[in-house]
């Protein structure tokens, strides 16, 4: 049985304690002002225009941000019904893509001149997730119906009401696979990486994180050829390394912006450095603790991300909260620490070995004394396949407690924030309690509800 001292288990809490406040950079704004979903949609979407600020649609009114990083927003246009599932700016600047999901309607907005919905606006109707631009008129859709594995489409706006195209096929083996989301949910987002001309897609079942360059998808769509989702589409990391939320923009500094179930994560992720389709997973955002769906709604031309907190428990006030962040402050080499080849920092394994040995007991639900990936991202909901491949020493896909074990660092009483004695654990105890009071500070400050 593993044991720790107090003084022990002080000190490995100060260090990660201390680890979390430097490592996150990015500081959260709650949003008081920002568009609330409609009654009949369970979220927002929203873009970011070429001027910085946020176009937003939150299920029947069309809404643009004051000014730039303002907690303002003018109403628009309104009667634009459905449950929203993208928002997309064509490559002119002026005309919006909005996707209504299940109801299929997708209708086309002229943001220099809005006006009220009206027939005219709807330029086609496919059941969907999400969709991009891959031209001026050529928009590539991630299109599918509940409980139905998801294909891509491409719809050719300069064609008269013309039909989606399916470029991307997925194999039934796609469905009924459901991993860490809900059932039915299939697909997520997709995002243009304008470094590369690549898309990014994500199945929502397994989670698979996959891209497509823009060329092949014109291509196929040209020639009437329809590409195979896993052997065609390249594979970023490993198979449940991200979340199912798919990525929604690359920032500045090249990092993917991934939502979904628990964070939002930061991917550093360079096809020319990173041949073999690693991605590392630099920072997590978790305004709201890491129980709660994210949905991302990132603004390019900012380089910000407001995070829209899904929160559906009956007694939940925190359903609908939004936080602003500053993606340009995070620096390279924050979050999960460098060196690890997979992608994973040593303080973070440190953490979630000894999550997990704690745990151990409940975890091994067949009581065969070793932990499938399967058990432990059940008894730990942030832990990636990296970091369960890096902790897997062995290499059998399967974690021994010996293995947790040798993870952490042998207990020495001259712990580097002890090393004065009675006086630095002293010092060491102030230093707990002054952080664990800016931490509850801050976090009471935040989870006051919008008015």
């Amino acid at each position: 049985m593993f044991t720790r001292t107090l003084t022990q288990s002080l000190c490995l809490a100060a260090v990660a304690l201390l680890a979390n406040f430097g490592a996150s950079a990015a500081e959260f704004i709650l949003q008081e002002n920002f568009p609330g979903a409609d009654l009949n949609a369970f979220s927002v979407v929203g873009t970011g225009l070429s001027d910085g600020r946020l176009l937003v649609w939150n299920g029947n009114t069309l809404y643009i941000q004051t000014a730039v990083d303002a907690d303002a927003y003018d109403a628009v246009a309104t009667g634009y019904a459905g449950d929203p599932a993208f928002i997309t700016m064509a490559p002119d600047g002026h005309h919006a893509l909005l996707g209504a999901g299940f109801s299929g309607n997708v209708y086309l907005v002229d943001i220099d001149n809005p006006v009220d919905f009206t027939e005219a606006a709807i330029v086609a109707n496919v059941p969907h997730y999400s969709a991009v631009y891959l031209s001026e008129t050529l928009v590539l859709i991630d299109a599918g119906v509940f409980g139905e594995p998801s294909e891509l489409r491409i719809l050719d706006l300069g064609a008269t009401k013309s039909l989606p195209v399916a470029v991307v096929a997925k194999s039934s083996v796609y469905k009924n696979q459901v991993v860490e989301k809900p059932e039915g949910s299939y697909s997520a987002t997709l995002a243009i990486d304008s470094r590369y001309d690549i898309v990014y897609a994500m199945d929502g079942n397994t989670n698979e994180l996959r891209y497509f360059t823009k060329a092949e998808l014109i291509e196929a769509f040209t020639g009437q050829a329809t590409l195979d989702w896993a052997p065609d589409g390249d594979l970023v990391g490993t198979i449940g390394d991200y979340l199912g939320g798919g990525i929604s923009g690359v920032t500045s500094k090249g990092y993917l912006v991934n939502g979904g179930f628990g964070a939002v994560n930061l991917i550093d992720f360079a096809i020319p450095v990173q041949k073999e389709g690693e991605g590392t997973i630099v920072e997590r955002l978790q305004p709201a603790g890491e129980f709660v769906f994210y949905s991302v709604i990132f603004n390019e031309p900012n380089d910000t991300v407001n995070i829209y907190v899904g929160d559906f428990t009956p007694e939940s006030t925190i359903n609908g909260d939004v936080y602003r962040a500053d993606l340009s402050v995070v620096a390279e080499g924050e979050g999960e620490g460098e060196g690890e080849g997979e992608g994973e920092g040593e303080n973070d394994l440190e953490v979630a070995a000894e999550a997990l040995l704690e745990n151990f007991a409940d975890a091994d639900a067949n009581d065969d004394g070793q932990l499938t990936f399967v058990e432990a991202r059940a008894a730990l909901g942030t832990l990636t396949q990296a970091q369960f491949d890096a902790l897997d020493e062995n290499n059998d896909d399967f974690l021994m407690e010996s293995e947790l074990e040798a993870r952490i660092p042998e207990p020495t009483p001259g712990c580097a924030l002890l090393e004065g004695g009675a006086s630095g654990l002293q010092e060491l105890a102030v230093q707990i309690f002054l952080f664990i009071l800016a931490y509850f500070t801050l976090a009471s400050m935040g989870s006051f509800k919008k008015s």
